[in-house]
């Protein structure tokens, strides 16, 4: 979410317009729950399971459902 929020113009951009939400206070949010998680290189050795099954139902919501070639940030948040 962190990365996918600092990039212009997708989704998750047209969502917060949309619930009049600045992308300055979602950041600020982020930044904020990351800086709590533990420190170091050994801490996180690998992607969250969570973020495996995010991608693929984004995957399935996308191609299957609405027929679209891609995951976009949206599918991801539908997901």
């Amino acid at each position: 979410m962190h990365q996918l929020i600092q990039q212009p113009e997708n989704d998750i951009h047209n969502v917060l317009r949309h619930y009049q939400i600045t992308s300055a206070d979602v950041e600020k949010a982020l930044i904020q729950q990351l800086n709590i998680l533990p420190a170091g290189a050994s801490v996180i050795n690998d992607f969250s399971h969570h973020i495996d099954l995010s991608v693929e139902k984004a995957w399935m919501l996308a191609s299957i459902r609405f027929g679209d070639q891609k995951i976009r940030s949206g599918w991801l948040l539908l997901a």
